[in-house]
């Protein structure tokens, strides 16, 4: 779509638009300008560069392209930008996904690293250690989600079916009540609630 010269940061711009076209975004175009202008290789600004990889990343990941093709560009938006928590977040998901949990781990750990409050980092983190079986450090995680963001719903009945397969009934029951109190016409938290009241006597 895009024929002849011209600067990196102009086509940069150009795919912003039109990724960022409300309410129809034309990412075709929006993935040609990112091309473009990573072809051109003439950036003046370094992390409009790194944006431009993750940009194309992005999507990239909503189409059928072989997930190494996209991670490649989140690497390479790392590279440039070492900064780049996005990236980092990303390429988390992206592992979890692809059960790589190892992967999603570091990734996710970098990226708290550098915005420890984002409630969504912790999330993942936490679902990356539920897959590995080391659920005492998703809970430590999902905690923190929720403590940078008390509206994440599911959040609470996850911490507390994880206290349900510990055997732990008391520490499960503060959040399904929380869960309720958010979402009070939600049977499967009463369910939880009172199967847990019903574990409690004489197991711990």
């Amino acid at each position: 779509h895009f024929i002849g010269g011209g600067k990196s940061d102009a086509y940069y711009r150009m795919g912003r638009i039109y990724q960022e076209m409300i309410p129809d975004p034309d990412l075709e175009m929006a993935q040609a300008a990112f091309n473009t202008a990573i072809k051109l290789d003439d950036f003046d600004n370094i992390n409009e560069k790194a944006d431009a990889h993750h940009r194309l990343g992005v999507i990239m990941r909503g189409s059928n392209v072989d997930p190494k093709i996209y991670v490649r560009q989140f690497l390479q938006a790392i590279e440039l930008n070492p900064k780049y928590m996005s990236a980092y977040s990303n390429l988390g998901i992206i592992y979890i996904k692809n059960g790589k949990y190892d992967e999603a781990i570091e990734q996710l750990k970098k990226g708290i690293e550098l915005n420890p409050y984002n409630y969504k980092l912790h999330l993942n983190l936490g679902a990356a250690y539920s897959y590995k079986g080391k659920l005492d450090d998703a809970l430590g995680e999902y905690k923190i989600a929720v403590k940078y963001e008390p509206g994440q719903i599911e959040v609470y009945s996850v911490i507390g079916n994880i206290y349900i397969m510990q055997k732990k009934y008391s520490e499960a029951v503060p959040f399904f009540e929380q869960a309720i109190k958010l979402t009070p016409d939600n049977f499967i938290f009463y369910f939880n609630l009172e199967y847990c009241y019903y574990n409690m006597d004489g197991l711990e």
